[in-house]
């Protein structure tokens, strides 16, 4: 037999592969029970969400204000690691206490620590953050290694900023020190 459509090959194809596993997903109890097992011992992925709150989210970005656009962006990453086995997520926030101007260069906090099912409780903090103070980026990158509670895991930094530095640091700098971390 000879296909002159090259998609509706690949379609059966993959209809046929879905439909081995599907098969093969329902009748295979001992295959279910390994692959439990194996991802319980399958190593833990810390996410570390570093969310700018400081004073220039308050600005507008194609029409429609940063924090609002930042936080939607914190909600789709958030529920997109959920569906990943051994997740332990938390939240770090700047300039969210001290009010613009001054301004302080270590207003940076970690708000919510590693641990599993904190998801509610991070969008619900996120959802009440409101434009503040300013952006330590250094100072925060910095602080955020003192959150992981060990470097066995697969460490991860996210940050969500519209800003650069306002407190003469060095985010490169602070990378660099993050790495020698681990």
């Amino acid at each position: 037999m000879v296909f002159h459509n090259k998609n509706f090959l690949l379609f059966v194809v993959l209809l046929s592969l879905q439909s081995f596993l599907l098969f093969s997903q329902n009748t295979c109890k001992p295959c279910e029970e390994k692959k439990k097992k194996l991802l319980q011992k399958a190593p833990i992925t810390r996410v570390l969400l570093i969310f700018d709150a400081s004073n220039s989210m308050s600005g507008k970005w194609q029409g429609k204000e940063k924090i609002s656009i930042a936080k939607d962006l914190a909600f789709q990453l958030i529920d997109s690691l959920i569906k990943i086995p051994n997740v332990q997520l938390a939240l770090r926030v700047y300039g969210s206490t001290v009010k613009y101007p001054p301004g302080d260069c270590k207003d940076s906090k970690l708000v919510i620590p590693f641990k599993t099912n904190n998801i509610k409780e991070i969008k619900n903090l996120i959802t009440s953050l409101k434009p503040t103070g300013i952006t330590p980026i250094e100072y925060s990158l910095i602080q955020s290694a003192k959150d992981f509670p060990d470097n066995t895991s697969l460490n991860n930094i996210i940050i969500i900023t519209d800003g650069i530095e306002e407190c003469k640091g060095d985010p490169c700098k602070a990378r660099q020190y993050l790495e020698s971390k681990g």
